[in-house]
């Protein structure tokens, strides 16, 4: 009984990891401008996003 208690648990936290995914995806999509899809590219909802750098902090 543990051994499926501990499965259902992954699961959930894979599903959570997707939901998430899903709502980032579709926040994106409701912002993005569809100019911004060229043909040779892939639309830029489906682009992964990378963090803007943030101000450089002393003492590195």
């Amino acid at each position: 009984m543990d051994q499926h208690l501990e499965e259902i648990d992954r699961r959930i936290a894979e599903l959570r990891t997707t939901r998430t995914a899903l709502r980032d995806l579709a926040h994106r999509a409701a912002e993005t401008d569809p100019e911004t899809c060229t043909e040779d590219g892939i639309c830029t909802i489906f682009t992964p996003q990378r963090p803007t750098p943030g101000p450089a902090t002393a003492g590195g």
